[in-house]
């Protein structure tokens, strides 16, 4: 077995959940496989290795050893099939070559037979099963006798095994940091202190590298072949997206590589929506969004998304039906994508795009009383929806304008502001929403969104031009009122503008500047076609703002 890496941090709750696991005489409810399963990188091997380190140090768990193989699952030239790794483990076990079955069912029952016998003379072994592809690799390799105990890493999860699933995420942003610290002290003693001494730095370098130990073990020891190196170069190397996962890679390892063995088992329909997700400019996509990107039904874009999930190169986002990936794998799928020409990526950019903003149009329409409203939501369902999407959307808005669709990003811009507007969730969690105090046609001037709660503006028609009541264009007092008024009532309307802003920064600079692009150029896209990135909204509706050369 090989030994375990001194620098290990991180990884105390799973690695005392399966330390307790192991204890002889353990729960019935518990077991005895024990599958670790993550993505590529994730240090899943590091993990069984320490595990396995700490309960030899037990007296008397396991007095025969630990019986260690890596199958090579994911490296086709080097997987072991079941019956040579059968062969390996019973020569580890002492069996000579001349007693060797020659087929896999006969070997699998001399395998259990001898690992009984070792249990019966008191010698419990613990058996390590590395880097598995799949349950038909790990099935035959498994002791007959339960008190036997058996660890699996595979970059899959097997659910199909009769196992306990323990599923290895990347580090938390502390312990990234800290390993830094401790492969640079390995290497240099206590007196490398470049992290304590640029911890911003630090904190940037390990988000660069998605918290994912073997990136951050690559980084450490590109770092310590240069202990005069600072770290805001790297992290100024890493900070360029296109190169970042060239400049991950230091002799045998590299990030790249780890992920294409992934990649490489892809069957072809799964292989290209991965290739495709990153043309979603958001952080999340959600099952009907991604069937729309491929030009495909949702169900199956939910078998292949469960499928990349199940290997890890997709994840489960915050809620079901919406999926992610992580940083490092989506630039790596990036990459690959814009590498072939027959995903038809530039038709689903635009794909992807009329989708968002033909639902963002109508669940605006819920909520902009000068709109007719669409059938597509209720209103719980539309805000439900851009509760969601909001952040797909704003980021949407200036992809669209970056890929020649204008008028998308202008209806993207003109449906979600009252929303942005609207989003007091952050500095009142539990506030009802504005546009919930008023149902369209019905309530009073008080109770709708920025309307004037001046009892002058009430008593009649203010002007449209400026904003004042009739009376406040009279003398000097009357229009110092006025603009006390438009004062009070701008206050009012920049204050949840203010708290979106909170919420996407970025987005919201995305968002304006969008609006100023379009306001330079007159607008003049908007009556085209939006087949050709110009145009007329889904079925002959047009947007409130479309055509007008203006924007909310």
């Amino acid at each position: 077995m090989p030994a375990p890496s001194s620098a290990f941090t991180g990884r105390d709750t799973i690695l005392n959940t399966l330390t307790a696991a192991l204890r002889p005489g353990s729960s019935e409810d518990t077991p005895p496989l024990h599958v670790v399963a993550g993505l590529a990188g994730v240090g899943k091997t590091e993990l069984v290795l320490h595990v396995a380190n700490r309960v030899l140090n037990q007296d008397s768990w396991f007095p025969g050893g630990v019986l260690f193989i890596d199958l090579f699952g994911y490296a086709p030239e080097r997987r072991l099939s079941p019956g040579r790794a059968l062969g390996s483990l019973l020569q580890a076990l002492a069996v000579p070559d001349e007693y060797m079955p020659a087929e896999l069912q006969d070997r699998a029952r001399l395998y259990r037979s001898v690992l009984a016998s070792y249990a019966q003379q008191g010698r419990r072994i613990l058996v390590v099963l590395d880097n598995a592809l799949d349950g038909a690799q790990v099935e035959p390799l498994l002791p007959g006798d339960p008190g036997i105990p058996v660890l699996v890493t595979s970059r899959h999860t097997l659910a199909d095994l009769d196992a306990r699933l323990h599923d290895l995420s990347v580090l938390d942003p502390k312990h990234a940091v800290d390993l830094l610290r401790l492969v640079l002290r390995r290497a240099h003693g206590r007196d490398d202190t470049r992290v304590d001494d640029a911890m911003d730095s630090a904190e940037n370098i390990v988000q660069l590298c998605g918290l994912l130990p073997l990136a951050l073990r690559i980084v450490a020891a590109l770092l310590a072949d240069q202990p005069r190196r600072p770290l805001s170069s790297m992290e100024q190397a890493l900070s360029d997206t296109h190169r970042r996962l060239q400049r991950l890679s230091r002799g045998s390892l590299a990030v790249r590589a780890a992920f294409e063995l992934s990649y490489q088992h892809l069957p072809s329909e799964q292989a290209r929506l991965f290739r495709l997700l990153p043309v979603n400019p958001g952080p999340d996509i959600s099952t009907d969004s991604a069937g729309r990107l491929a030009d495909i039904e949702p169900y199956a874009a939910e078998e292949i998304l469960e499928s990349l999930t199940r290997g890890h190169l997709v994840e489960t986002g915050a809620s079901y039906g919406r999926w992610r990936m992580h940083d490092l794998i989506r630039i790596y799928a990036d990459e690959l994508g814009r590498s072939r020409d027959k995903d038809g990526r530039p038709a689903a950019v635009q794909r992807l795009l009329l989708h968002y903003k033909d639902f963002t149009l109508d669940a605006g329409s819920q909520f902009a009383p000068e709109v007719p409203v669409s059938d597509r939501f209720s209103r719980a369902a539309a805000l439900s929806w851009l509760d969601d999407e909001v952040s797909n959307i704003v980021a949407a808005a200036p992809y669209a304008s970056a890929e020649g669709y204008p008028s998308i990003a202008v209806t993207l811009v003109a449906s979600i502001s009252q929303y942005l507007m609207d989003l007091t969730r952050e500095s009142a969690p539990h506030a009802p929403r504005k546009w919930f105090s008023y149902r369209r046609g019905g309530g009073t001037e008080q109770s709708r969104p920025h309307s004037a709660r001046d009892a002058r503006f009430r008593q009649g028609r203010p002007d449209t031009t400026t904003g004042c009541h009739p009376a406040a264009k009279g003398g000097k007092s009357s229009r110092r009122r006025c603009g006390a008024h438009q004062s009070r009532a701008h206050a009012g309307r920049t204050a949840p503008a203010r708290r979106s802003r909170e919420r996407f920064p970025a987005g919201h600079r995305d968002l304006c500047r969008t609006r100023r692009q379009a306001r330079r150029s007159g607008h003049p896209e908007q009556s085209g076609d939006v087949s050709q990135g110009t145009g007329t909204e889904r079925g002959g509706r047009r947007s409130p703002h479309e055509g007008t050369g203006r924007l909310p």
